[in-house]
């Protein structure tokens, strides 16, 4: 597929061994890029993923985002970033707050200076709804990062430009909902943590074909957030294994019972399949 802003283009992105980073491989080899560099720190990981990907345009890197060395040495001649390295999981945040904050927060200010510095065109980074009023560390790590995108476009405006994208829950990703009650399914019981709880879902794959979208037609300081569908955990428990008993467990520490896509300051635009904030 040949489009005139991602044409003959270097990418990289963070995390790219993450269910939504191999989602957005494989959307974005459909394009006519020059190069697809993966970035992640999990040298297994990367095998494995190396196994379905054998295109010529991919380039494997071992790093961190904590690593400003080696970020500054995978960012030289690329053209646009997709950030989607994070520790995501609410209980491992809650029970490692210091391992949280060096990747999510000091992570993500090593992205935006060193992508200025290299010059690269676009960054996009891969928030969360839980970023929007956050009770839980992941969540306000991810409201930080929004901040660092939003206000790095003050001075790095017009050759580097930062926007973000807010999805919900990934159906695909890795300790997801559904993977958990798949494995306990196999004793004939699954677990919940509130009756009244709900979350906004989406796929992984459509994530990553908006994140391409957005990535074309961004210009800075934009948060992006896909229409998504709110669902009540209860009735998708019920729905996905209706012969299973359902034990209610409580909430887990910096659980809502529902998630918000804005916050009540945010003013937000209707673009049809998606909404935008224009932070300007």
């Amino acid at each position: 597929m040949n489009t005139g802003n991602l044409s003959n283009s270097v990418i990289l992105v963070t995390g790219g061994t993450g269910s939504f980073g191999q989602a957005f491989t494989r959307a974005i080899l459909k394009y006519d890029i020059k190069a697809l560099r993966i970035y992640s720190r999990n040298e297994y990981l990367q095998w494995q993923m190396k196994q379905n990907f054998t295109d010529s345009r991919i380039r494997w890197m071992i790093g961190d985002v904590r690593d400003r060395d080696r970020l500054k040495t995978c960012l030289r001649g690329v053209d646009y970033v997709i950030h989607a390295a994070a520790l995501k999981h609410v209980s491992t945040g809650e029970y490692n707050p210091q391992e949280t904050i060096k990747t999510n927060i000091l992570g993500s200010v090593n992205i935006v200076d060193i992508a200025v510095e290299q010059k690269v065109k676009k960054v996009i980074g891969i928030s969360s709804d839980k970023a929007v009023n956050p009770s839980c560390l992941y969540g306000s790590t991810k409201q930080i990062m929004e901040i660092l995108f939003k206000e790095a476009n003050r001075w790095s405006l017009p050759s580097t430009a930062f926007s973000i994208v807010r999805p919900g829950n990934f159906l695909e990703s890795y300790g997801n909902v559904l993977e958990i009650w798949a494995l306990q399914a196999r004793k004939g019981e699954i677990t919940i943590t509130a009756e009244d709880m709900y979350r906004y879902f989406i796929s992984v794959e459509d994530v990553a074909k908006k994140v391409i979208q957005f990535l074309e037609i961004m210009r800075g300081q934009e948060v992006f957030i896909p229409k998504m569908r709110e669902f009540s955990i209860l009735d998708l428990a019920k729905a996905k294994y209706p012969d299973c008993k359902i034990k209610v467990i409580g909430k887990l520490g910096g659980e809502k019972l529902h998630e918000h896509l804005c916050s009540d300051d945010e003013q937000i635009i209707d673009k049809g399949d998606y909404w935008v904030i224009e932070n300007r």
